[in-house]
């Protein structure tokens, strides 16, 4: 959890647990140097290309309709090689349609003002 991130590891399991105030508090009192440390080490760790890898691995074998429907990403086709068909997309095809999806996702976001800055202090 970002909460571990910011401190030296401990093996006290509750930090995973913090409630939903606890971690706005903590985000909030970062400044933009250390969230880029911490993000740079979520994004180097192992844990995070293990994840990296199993999702694209699920969506090239076909799992991106299921997949998108589950995180609530709109995909060309609702992930199926044509629309309305039962052949869901695979490959690099998915990968990318996935991509896509979120990029979107984050535009819609941006448009209709729901983000919160990282900076907000």
């Amino acid at each position: 959890m970002l909460l571990g991130a910011a401190d030296p590891p401990t093996d006290d399991a509750s930090d995973a647990d913090a409630d939903p105030e606890t971690v706005q508090a903590v985000i909030m009192s970062l400044d933009r140097a250390q969230k880029e440390a911490i993000l740079a080490r979520v994004l180097r760790s192992p844990q995070f290309h293990q994840s990296l890898a199993s999702l694209t691995g699920a969506l090239r074998e076909g799992g991106l309709p299921s997949i998108a429907e589950a995180l609530g990403v709109k995909v060309r086709n609702g992930g199926f090689v044509e629309a309305g068909g039962g052949v869901p997309m695979g490959g690099g095809a998915a990968v990318e349609a996935f991509l896509e999806g979120v990029k979107g996702a984050v535009e819609q976001e941006d448009e209709d003002g729901d983000d919160e800055e990282m900076d907000e202090a």
